[in-house]
């Protein structure tokens, strides 16, 4: 261990012990990925809770995010979403794009994609314009299992910019079957929707 984490780790730990939040989020990082202690999910999972009943709102994301994949404890998507929904209460930009990348999937909650785009278009300012392909693979998943063809990555090329291209056109011929329309019509309009490029 190197002698800044050692030190690191000291302060939040001593900091952790007077009831600071963010020192116990800190902590749960480590242990959550062994950076400078033994790698111990469970333990995470411990201090992101005592994070979160320490008022501590970025714990609630960190506490869903382990909900949703079973991380140091049992998968349990539907209180995965209710730490979300505290957060993103909150204003939590994280947590309001976590939220709707749920409700776009029906994961723990009922698919509603209204309620998803909103929440997303709402984190949208404060978190950096993702490229097109890695936002759809990202909450859109169910729709692009597969990385992108070089068919695809042409097309998300030509779509990428259409919004600062008034007027313009684009004419794509391919066979039926090849999500033309899934990148057109629904992935790259949700997508200028959420990142507030279309006021939809």
């Amino acid at each position: 261990m190197s002698q800044d984490m050692d030190e690191a780790l000291r302060s939040y730990r001593a900091a952790a012990r007077q009831g600071h939040g963010r020192a116990m989020v800190k902590l749960g990082h480590a242990h959550r990925w062994g950076e400078g202690v033994a790698e111990n999910k469970t333990q995470a999972f411990t201090w992101y809770q005592r994070a979160a009943a320490a008022g501590d709102l970025a714990a609630h994301v960190w506490l869903g995010d382990c909900l949703e994949h079973g991380d140091g404890t049992r998968c349990d998507r539907a209180a995965a979403v209710e730490h979300y929904r505290i957060a993103a209460a909150a204003g939590d930009p994280h947590a309001m794009a976590e939220l709707g990348r749920c409700y776009l999937n029906g994961l723990g909650a009922h698919v509603n994609l209204a309620r998803g785009e909103e929440l997303l278009r709402a984190a949208a300012p404060a978190r950096p314009l993702v490229p097109l392909a890695e936002w759809a693979a990202a909450y859109l998943p169910s729709y692009y299992p597969l990385p992108p063809s070089s068919f695809h990555r042409w097309l998300v090329g030509e779509l990428t910019g259409l919004h600062s291209r008034r007027g313009s056109r684009v004419n794509v011929l391919a066979p039926r079957g090849a999500a033309k329309s899934t990148w057109s019509s629904f992935a790259y309009p949700l997508w200028c929707a959420v990142h507030a490029l279309e006021p939809y």
